[in-house]
């Protein structure tokens, strides 16, 4: 998604990446700074966010088990995460 976004040099280096074969350790937080600046992980929060609250909805809909709460807790974990 960060190619998606970037421009110019912030492009340029993203698709470095690609042409290189994949990110340097050493490039690590670079990368994740560059992808916090362009909203990249922000957007994947609300995704996660988004499906899990549907998730939500249509587990509302079965009936009371410890199958459907352990699955309503396993999407709550989801959503918490920030990692």
């Amino acid at each position: 998604r960060a190619l998606e976004r970037a421009e110019g040099v912030e492009y340029d280096w993203f698709a470095r990446l690609v042409t290189d074969g994949g990110l340097p350790p050493d490039d690590v937080a670079e990368a994740r700074d560059r992808m916090a600046a362009l909203g990249v992980f922000d957007e994947a929060r609300d995704a996660v966010r988004s499906y899990t609250e549907q998730a939500h909805d249509h587990l509302d809909d079965l009936p009371e088990a410890a199958a459907t709460e352990t699955l309503h807790w396993l999407l709550n974990r989801m959503q918490a995460r920030d990692y």
